[in-house]
Parts: C-alpha cells; sequence; structure tokens
C-alpha cells in the first residue's frame, strides 16, 4: 500500500481556502488507483472553489466623509450570497427624475429595472416598499446598475409617519449637557418640516434667536409594520431596517426650560436621516454597532449600541404601549455626545455597517425677516 498527497490553495476576495487529501494506492493497481485519485481531486477542487467563491463577503466600512461624496459614504460590497430580502436601499435623483433602488457592487439597480427584468410591481417609492412589505421581490442580480457617481441621494422618504427621538440615551450626553438621565426613555417628536437632504446645508438660526447648536449623529430604526403593545419577542418582527441620521438641537433655547425641548428640536434644517436604509438582516447584532458623530472631519463622540441606556428593541417596545407604530416611523436612538456647530462647519454620522449622512453648516446664518408662501 502507496501513501500520497493531494494539495492545493485558492485565493478569492483576499483570502485563502487550502484543501489537502490523502490518497491511499492499492499495490497491484497503481494505475488505476492514481487516475481515479485525480479525477476525484479534481471534482473535490472545483467543489471547493465554489465554496470559497459563495463564501458571503462582508461590507466594507464608510470612511469618514470630508466634503459629502456619495460613493464614499456608502458601504458598496453586497453580498452575492444573500437572501433577497436583505438589502440596502436608496431614493436617488436621476436627472430630472426621482427613483428608489437596492445598492449593488456595480451601482444602484433601479426598482423600475428590477420590476422589468423579474415582471414584479414593486412600488418605485421607499416608504411605499415599506407599507407594502414588498421588499422581498426586490431581486437585483442580473440587472444593470446605474454608478454611484451619476446620482444624487436624497431622503428617504420626505415625510415619515413619525419621527421619534430618544435624548440622553447615553450617559456621556447627560453629562455633556448637565442634565439628569431619565429612568425611562426621554422621547420627543420632530415635526417632517425639519428635514433636509443628506449632503445639504443646515441654516443655524438667527444669533437673537439661538447661539449654540449641537449636531449629533445616530441610529435610526425603521418601523416595518403597523403595530401597537409588543411582547419582547415580537419586536424583531415589526423592524424593516436601519439608518443613520443627524439631529439637532438648540442648546441655548433648551436650558431656559426642559419644557422648550420640542421647540429647541424644531428649527429647519434640524433633522435628516439615509440616505441609505439597510433591512434588519443586514446587522447581525445592532447592539455591537458602533455610533459615530465626526465634525470637521474627525470623529468627535463614539460610543457602542450595547451602551445605551434604554437599547433598540426595548425602545421599539416601550413606544408601543403609547401609541400605534406606523410602517415607515423613524425613531431616532440618541447620540454619545453632540458637536458644537459654527458656520461654515462641516458634521457627519457613520455607523459602520449602515451607513453614513453628512452635512455642511451654512456660511451665513439664517436672516430673521418676514417671509410669506
Amino acid at each position: 500500500m502507496h501513501r500520497l498527497e493531494f494539495a492545493r490553495t485558492h485565493s478569492y476576495a483576499g483570502r485563502d481556502a487550502s484543501i489537502t487529501v490523502p490518497v491511499a494506492l492499492r499495490s497491484g493497481a497503481l494505475f488505476a488507483d492514481l487516475v481515479a485519485s485525480i479525477v476525484s481531486f479534481s471534482i473535490l477542487m472545483a467543489f471547493g472553489q465554489i465554496l470559497v467563491r459563495k463564501r458571503p463577503r462582508t461590507s466594507f466600512d464608510c470612511p469618514a466623509p470630508q466634503n459629502f461624496s456619495f460613493a464614499a459614504a456608502l458601504p458598496l460590497v453586497i453580498s452575492s450570497a444573500q437572501r433577497s430580502f436583505s438589502l440596502k436601499l436608496l431614493r436617488f435623483r436621476l436627472g430630472n427624475e426621482i427613483h428608489t433602488g437596492v445598492l449593488t457592487s456595480e451601482g444602484i439597480a433601479p426598482v423600475t429595472e428590477i420590476n422589468s427584468k423579474h415582471g414584479t410591481q414593486v412600488p418605485n417609492d421607499l416608504l411605499a416598499i415599506i407599507q407594502s412589505h414588498s421588499v422581498g421581490q426586490l431581486d437585483a442580480r442580473g440587472v444593470p446598475a446605474i454608478p454611484y457617481a451619476e446620482v444624487q441621494p436624497l431622503l428617504p422618504y420626505p415625510v415619515p409617519p413619525k419621527i421619534w427621538c430618544i435624548g440622553l440615551n447615553y450617559k456621556s450626553h447627560a453629562v455633556d449637557i448637565d442634565a439628569v438621565q431619565p429612568d425611562e426613555p426621554g422621547s420627543f417628536m420632530k415635526p417632517a418640516g425639519c428635514l433636509f437632504e443628506p449632503g445639504g446645508e443646515i441654516e443655524l438660526p438667527p444669533l437673537e434667536v439661538s447661539n449654540d447648536v449641537d449636531a449629533e449623529g445616530e441610529l435610526g430604526i425603521i418601523i416595518g409594520r403597523d403595530c401597537r403593545y409588543l411582547e419582547t419577542g415580537n419586536v424583531e418582527s415589526v423592524i424593516f431596517g436601519y439608518t443613520v441620521t443627524l439631529d439637532l438641537t438648540a442648546l441655548d433655547v433648551l436650558r431656559k426650560n426642559p419644557r422648550y425641548l420640542t421647540r429647541a428640536k424644531s428649527f429647519d434644517t434640524f433633522f435628516s436621516f439615509g440616505p441609505v436604509v439597510v433591512t434588519r438582516d443586514e446587522v447581525p447584532d445592532v447592539d455591537r454597532l458602533v455610533v459615530n458623530t465626526e465634525h470637521n472631519g474627525a470623529v468627535f463622540s463614539s460610543d457602542v449600541v450595547a451602551n445605551m441606556h434604554t437599547r433598540p428593541y426595548e425602545i421599539v417596545r416601550f413606544h408601543s404601549n403609547y401609541m400605534t407604530l406606523q410602517a415607515g416611523d423613524v425613531i431616532s436612538t440618541g447620540c454619545p455626545k453632540g458637536a458644537r456647530i459654527q458656520p461654515g462647519d462641516r458634521v457627519a454620522g457613520r455607523i459602520d455597517g449602515v451607513g453614513a449622512i453628512a452635512a455642511t453648516v451654512a456660511k451665513q446664518r439664517r436672516e430673521r425677516r418676514t417671509w410669506l408662501g
């Protein structure tokens, strides 16, 4: 009996996979056994190569934005082995038209092209996709993609059913503004009228109205189903996905009286989210996400979701006791510490595995003058 080994190494996507096959050869049938062994090894190598190529690739991290760059701000690599409902979605402008699409490694596959290829009728509107529960029909494989540089990213949808925010959810934020962290979620609502487009400009109020504004990068939860009175075990099923938000506060207005919170939070251009929405399957463990606020190109504050006083699933369950949550609701979960901003500054929120959002503070403050529409 003779013994020899075949060995081969495959490289794919920066990963090496080695396979070694021991072979026993009978002395009396050496040539026949050798041929059979070579054939078997070739089959095994082909199968091994398939396994290596099918290994899911993970999304690479979003770099810290300098000036807002759509291509730089997105986690671009989409695993070819993901289920069809594990997606990164974007609403965007191309020329004079507005579309919704699926991010792929080549670009953006528009919903209209996906429908054309597969005969589906998925709405070309991200909020409608969420509300119609049709995300599972989006299969971008083989669909021509638009290069990222050719589109303008937009808000996922301009009028969310509700915008909830959670104040002082990180102890570091409470310490920063000399406030007491509440036992229950310090929730408040923001109007859709304070939204601005990702990558757009923040307009600070006139000096006589406010001269102390901070910007906070946060994790946003997107509700996927109407629901109320949730049990802990139901929460995951009602979350459509996640996004990144920018939440602004006029701190000097808030310091006058804590009852002025809504007013301090509701100036024009004091909230944005997106531009990417990732479905919940894109985030294996939301508690391990790291939430960053960046100011003028540097990380200003950073903390892990697990350090929140009230974590995302409990935030959703808690608020379902007080109102019906609706598909498309946005819940912004809080910031470790907000960055004070001044005219001409740049600010961003970044969460690796979810996305990034950036904005520039306008060089001129808003003028205090009467305006009639």
